[in-house]
């Protein structure tokens, strides 16, 4: 998620243990950014999530990371995208909430491209995007 000029991780690890984390490297608005994201979903201390922001390790955690006990129905998913809880204008409460905190920011754009899914079995190398020329 982007809170100002950061990037945050809202992490659930099980029904009454949520966590976030702002990530050091600021948001660059208008520029690209490649995304690595290795995981294993584990409510046990075998999970792993790794995050990789332009090739470079900006967030890891061993341990537990999804529910243990609420089904299938509640497995890890990747989601991706504009969010804001109030911009579904579907009841007066929601339209409330909007009119009262108008949003700067009348246009938002994000664009999603070259998704790639590893084995468990994948290297960093077979999903990563190549470093843009002149980089190491």
């Amino acid at each position: 998620m982007i809170a100002g000029s950061s990037t945050e991780l809202r992490l659930a690890a099980n029904q009454t243990t949520r966590t976030s984390t702002t990530l050091d490297e600021p948001v660059q608005r208008g520029v690209w950014v490649s995304w690595v994201i290795r995981a294993k979903w584990s409510p046990k201390d075998d999970g792993v999530l790794q995050i990789w922001k332009d090739r470079k390790l900006v967030y890891e955690r061993t341990g537990p990371n999804v529910y243990g006990t609420i089904g299938v129905a509640y497995t890890p998913y990747l989601k991706t995208g504009i969010y804001h809880p109030e911009w579904n204008l579907n009841d007066d409460r929601k339209r409330a909430a909007f009119e009262t905190a108008k949003p700067v920011s009348t246009k938002k754009i994000i664009c999603v491209t070259d998704f790639k899914m590893g084995s468990e079995k994948a290297k960093f190398e077979d999903v990563a995007p190549s470093p843009p020329p002149g980089d190491p």
